[in-house]
């Protein structure tokens, strides 16, 4: 078993098929896409894509991201995050761009101010290492949850 893989390409993209579980951190210069499960950090110079059956555990940071699947932990993004119609995000996000789809679940904070800042591009703004996404009292406070 690794606990980490770092990949040097600007254009490379990975893929975390369907099946696929991975438990550790990973870092890219490129792009990523989960389609199976990680329990890790994830932290991509490019895009993180999580397809509608990935599942992610830990703190994702990268330039662009779109979540059809689940996430628990904190998203960091520089540029734009989309919550796709199916996903479900328990954590905290800190983006200069978000975009909600009809059908997503969110809970958690929203930093749209701080998505520029030199230090969240080092770190995700909050850490979830018991991979619980956001502290319980919290939970109630801030949830958005699109229907049709």
């Amino acid at each position: 078993m690794f606990k980490y893989i770092k990949h040097e390409s600007l254009d490379d993209v990975s893929i975390i098929s369907e099946g696929m579980k991975i438990d550790g951190s990973i870092e890219t210069k490129g792009n990523i896409r989960v389609d199976g499960e990680v329990t890790g950090h994830i932290v991509a110079a490019g895009n993180v894509t999580i397809g509608d059956k990935g599942i992610v555990t830990g703190d994702l940071q990268s330039k662009t991201m779109t979540i059809g699947g689940k996430v628990f932990g904190g998203v960091t993004v520089s540029e734009k995050l989309v919550l796709e119609s199916g996903c479900e995000l328990t954590g905290d996000i800190v983006a200069k761009i978000l975009i909600i789809e009809e059908g997503a679940s969110y809970i958690g904070y929203c930093d749209m101010k701080q998505a520029g800042n030199e230090e969240n591009k080092k770190h995700p703004k909050q850490s979830f290492p018991d991979g619980a996404g956001v502290k319980k009292e919290a939970a109630s406070e801030a949830k958005v949850n699109i229907n049709s």
